[in-house]
């Protein structure tokens, strides 16, 4: 988007904000802000009569006068190299009080605030700030301060900050997924922690020996290709594979799958739970599938194969990655190189 502002002539000033992206070309939202003792905006988007604005560094929200229907807009990070949502992280050896991470992102540059204990068992807290790298690695100077004013404080103080500067690093597994080192320590695994929101295990991916969790899909998102030229609003409901067959296929058993909501669904997720199963003979069998969530994307003349990563699925958003599919279904050559498409919750 590019913003323009009217000269201001009292009492009107105008603002307005147009996009230059070819799938939006001369949208724009004008709005005309009446100035005074009590100043009032009016504004449109299009056609409608919009009021309400929500403005965001990632998200901006406005809702129609008179209907109440709510726009959103996202700021598209087109990114290849990962980055962590933003939230609230713990690790996975947490108490149920205790330590835990606020990691926030914004134009490449991450700021981590880390809630803890001291060696006495008084809290503390500390902060650092920087950028991943294309590894997904986060390198920087962990500050300590202390001698400030409560947050409530009418008379705030500013805090100092103690001379022994630690190290903080971060290595990301994936959007969702780290681990977490000071000063050299041994690594810890850390997760977002989504709130609210039922989660579902897996068993072919594991954390310290345990099922790694990841969030429920369903519901509406804004599905975006990773050139901005293919955009949609799609609503992802559950749905059994088995549904579809019989007899089951045991490889389908305690997967969570999403499809499209209509009788021809033409995008697919499926995220496989187990890799053996017990066949009719009692016996066990290994299955030969990838520890991912596959899927097709059937988006006319060319159809694609996607390939997701658990430790990528989070509840505000996900990323697939995606390649051609001509004849046969195979997901090998499918890597966070590949061209993606990334998934925002609208609900």
């Amino acid at each position: 988007m590019q913003v323009g502002i009217g000269v201001p002539i009292a009492p009107f000033r105008d603002i307005s904000y147009t996009s230059n992206h070819p799938s939006s070309e001369n949208m724009h939202i004008d709005c005309l802000i009446v100035l005074g003792a009590e100043p009032s905006e009016q504004c449109q988007f299009g056609e409608y009569h919009i009021q309400g604005f929500d403005i965001g560094n990632q998200q901006l929200t406005f809702s129609e006068v008179g209907t109440g229907n709510q726009f959103k807009a996202f700021r598209i990070n087109q990114t290849q190299p990962l980055l962590p949502n933003d939230g609230h992280w713990r690790t996975h050896d947490d108490p149920e009080i205790g330590s835990g991470l606020v990691i926030r992102t914004q134009n490449q540059y991450t700021v981590v605030v880390i809630y803890s204990y001291d060696e006495q068992g008084k809290p503390e807290w500390k902060i650092a700030s920087g950028q991943f790298d294309e590894n997904g690695s986060f390198i920087a100077e962990l500050l300590k301060p202390f001698g400030g004013s409560s947050i409530q404080n009418d008379e705030p103080v500013s805090a100092q900050l103690h001379s022994d500067v630690q190290t903080i690093q971060i290595q990301l597994q994936g959007t969702e997924l780290a681990t977490i080192s000071i000063d050299g320590s041994e690594p810890k695994v850390i997760q977002n922690f989504n709130f609210g929101v039922e989660v579902f295990s897996t068993d072919q991916y594991t954390v310290n020996d345990g099922s790694f969790n990841y969030p429920d899909q369903e519901g509406d998102w804004l599905m975006v290709s990773e050139d901005l030229q293919e955009s949609r609003v799609v609503n992802l409901s559950y749905y059994d594979p088995n549904w579809y067959q019989s007899p089951p296929n045991p490889s389908y058993y305690g997967a969570r799958s999403y499809q499209l909501q209509g009788s021809e669904p033409d995008f697919d997720f499926n995220c496989r739970k187990i890799t053996r199963y017990q066949a009719y003979d009692n016996q066990w069998y290994d299955l030969l599938e990838i520890p991912y969530c596959t899927g097709r994307y059937f988006n006319r003349p060319v159809s694609k194969l996607t390939l997701g990563y658990f430790q990528d699925i989070g509840y505000k958003g996900f990323r697939v990655y995606a390649k051609e599919w001509f004849e046969g279904i195979t997901y090998e050559g499918i890597t966070r190189e590949s061209s993606y498409y990334d998934f925002y919750r609208l609900d």
